[in-house]
């Protein structure tokens, strides 16, 4: 490969979407106690009714991890995560449990995909709209709504 091309790697590729699926399962299964209600199916674009979090690492891979959470599973988790009713939670408990989400997802799809790789993750934020060259993304359906994960990463990204 020349040296003025980068290799990317996406949940195009098997090996990246299946390390994002068994973190995905991993994280809402043990800190969320979610599980799935469905297959998880990749497809081209989030849900546009989501609430997007992105987070961007750097070290010996740079790259960054979106996350679209259908707005009613952002308060069912976070409720979940905190030991609260639904009802109870804030809606800034609500985005900075997302936020949190976004953290303990990319880490562990990350250190699936680069054991031994040393790496950055950068403070995860919400955003207005996904990164428009962020995809394919890998739907994770739950009860009422989903999670779409999209991570993008490789050299010198």
């Amino acid at each position: 490969m020349p040296q003025n091309v980068m290799e990317i790697h996406n949940i195009a590729l098997p090996q990246v979407r299946q390390a994002c699926r068994v973190a995905l399962l991993e994280v809402l299964e043990t800190m969320f106690f979610e599980l799935p209600v469905a297959e998880l199916e990749v497809v081209e674009a989030p849900v546009e009714t989501s609430c997007l979090i992105r987070a961007s690492f750097h070290g010996s891979a740079g790259g960054a991890m979106q996350l679209a959470i259908s707005c009613q599973i952002c308060g069912r988790l976070a409720a979940a995560f905190l030991g609260k009713e639904t009802d109870e939670v804030t809606c800034a408990e609500r985005c900075s449990t997302a936020r949190e989400l976004a953290n303990m997802l990319c880490g562990a799809s990350l250190s699936r995909l680069q054991p031994q790789g040393r790496l950055s993750i950068g403070t995860p934020e919400s955003v207005d709209e996904a990164d428009p060259e962020s995809g394919p993304w890998l739907r994770y359906p739950l009860e009422g709504g989903s999670i779409d994960v999209a991570l993008r990463y490789g050299e010198g990204i």
